[in-house]
């Protein structure tokens, strides 16, 4: 019995040394490199809180909001200029001046002579209309009066006459009897009728006489009413209407002369302070009034004129806050604001085609001298701003176009996964607002495809990563051997976190805040 029992005793001693050399060829064939292979688990995300934005992108090309273009109104010859392309000046400070003399003098002339036509038209105008008065006005009433009198004289010739005829008429019966009875002679009854014959004959020709001094008489009022008043003469007033053409068009002839006197500058001055972009003004060459003399535009005050997609503009208001870059000023981000969306859309090309589009005017609050009028700067228009919202990413979130809805796959504590409709609002490029639809301890699939289903086990979509690496695999054999805690769970696992996403977006370039 002594003997089975050392028997086994040495037995289990020699067991024990033998495991001892096996652990320690294990530790040091553990710490060499090997090649090994990993099970990863697809990344799951949590509902994050915080702050998002939702943008829309555009291009644009920086112009001055300042400019001024000079023109002069008369084609004149430079005399001096005092400043070039390139040079700063200031609101008022003399820029050109012109060789004057020859033209100030003939446009004088002009003036002049376009003065005394005008004189002499309304002279002429003025004379037409001028009452009689004087000589002609006493000629005129003498008319007038001498007409009268000839009237009443024809008048009572007239009525005269008529009581001969009457008398005569009355005398008649009388001078027969006496004829019949002896009591007159043949002879002085026919001188009777021959002068009773007489008068009734001469009754026409005063008639005639009253109705051709009634006409006399008219004819010299109207004369003197015309001589008081001469545009009630037909013919007067047709020469008066042409005699005051005449006086107006006169007068325009003195007013474009004094105008372009007027407009005769012996210098140029600027209208704004800034800096010339363009001069066309050289010394002793003629400066034309269709040319713009020069350019100046404020440097330090400058828009972007940008076009927004037709799909977009509807998002974009006057006053909204944007963000600035080009590629030709690098790491560096400016700030504007929209100041004008236009009220209509345009067509520009594209390389795929073309475009509708809508200019939109954008002012820089923090330009720099680094920032030129032509540069091309990409923005970023702040179309909608929330902070303290939940949000998830873009790509975690798939659409069901039956029913119009969109889904995530929450992954449960058994790591199956469950879809759950979710109610969205603003979006940027990399996530979405969550209104309505998860909690804020529900662990979300990242990157879901197509081809994940519902109730599937989330391990199911794992891949196997291969790589080589240096590690020690004793203390798990060690501790699986005298046992040891449980296996640990994968880092991948529900309860995993996983980077941020760099993929997803939509029509509108956006960016959250984190």
């Amino acid at each position: 019995m002594k003997k089975s029992r050392k028997k086994v005793i040495i037995i289990l001693i020699i067991v024990f040394i033998v495991v001892i050399a096996a652990a320690v060829l294990i530790l040091r064939i553990g710490n060499t490199k090997q090649s090994s292979t990993a099970v990863v688990p697809p990344t799951t995300v949590k509902v994050k809180n915080g702050d998002i934005d939702e943008r829309v992108t555009a291009s644009g090309t920086i112009q001055p909001t300042d400019e001024e273009s000079i023109f002069i109104e008369l084609s004149e010859d430079v005399k001096k200029v005092y400043a070039d392309v390139g040079d700063k000046v200031e609101k008022g400070q003399l820029l050109v001046t012109y060789d004057t003399d020859n033209d100030k003098k003939e446009l004088e002339d002009k003036v002049k002579s376009a003065q005394i036509s005008l004189d002499n038209a309304e002279l002429e105008l003025n004379q037409m209309v001028k009452p009689a008065e004087g000589t002609e006005l006493i000629e005129l009433k003498s008319a007038v009066q001498s007409a009268q009198k000839d009237l009443d004289s024809a008048n009572k010739a007239y009525s005269d006459n008529e009581d001969d005829i009457k008398k005569d008429e009355n005398d008649m019966d009388y001078y027969k009897q006496m004829l019949s009875l002896g009591g007159m002679s043949q002879s002085d009854y026919d001188d009777f009728m021959d002068d009773y014959n007489g008068l009734v004959k001469n009754r026409t020709t005063l008639q005639s006489n009253i109705k051709t001094c009634k006409l006399a008489l008219e004819k010299a009022q109207l004369n003197l009413e015309y001589g008081q008043d001469r545009l009630k003469d037909s013919s007067t007033k047709e020469s008066y209407e042409k005699q005051k053409n005449a006086a107006e068009t006169a007068k325009m002839n003195l007013d474009e002369a004094k105008t372009n006197l007027s407009k005769l500058a012996e210098a140029t001055y600027s209208p704004i302070s800034g800096t010339i972009l363009e001069n066309s003004a050289v010394a002793g060459q003629m400066l034309t009034d269709s040319t713009a003399i020069m350019k100046i535009a404020d440097l330090t005050n400058l828009d972007v004129l940008a076009y927004v997609s037709e799909y977009d503009i509807a998002k974009v208001e006057v006053g909204q806050e944007v963000e600035l870059t080009s590629d030709g000023i690098e790491n560096k981000t400016y700030h504007g604001h929209v100041t004008k969306i236009e009220p209509s859309a345009e067509s520009k090309s594209t390389i795929s085609g073309s475009e509708t589009v809508v200019p939109v005017l954008v002012h820089m609050d923090d330009n720099d001298e680094l920032v030129k009028p032509g540069f091309e700067f990409d923005m970023e228009i702040i179309v909608a701003s929330l902070s303290n919202v939940n949000y998830i990413p873009v790509s975690s979130v798939m659409k069901n176009t039956k029913t119009d809805t969109y889904y995530v796959f929450v992954v449960g504590d058994d790591n199956i996964l469950k879809k759950k409709i979710v109610e969205l609002g603003i979006s940027s490029d990399m996530y979405m607002q969550l209104i309505s639809g998860l909690e804020s301890s529900d662990v979300i699939l990242e990157s879901p495809d197509s081809s994940v289903k519902e109730g599937a086990n989330l391990m199911d979509y794992a891949t196997v990563k291969e790589g080589t690496s240096t590690s020690s695999s004793s203390g798990g054999f060690l501790s699986n051997l005298f046992g040891g805690g449980k296996t640990g769970q994968s880092g991948g696992g529900p309860g995993g976190g996983g980077e941020m996403p760099s993929g997803g977006g939509n029509h509108s370039s956006t960016r959250s805040r984190n």
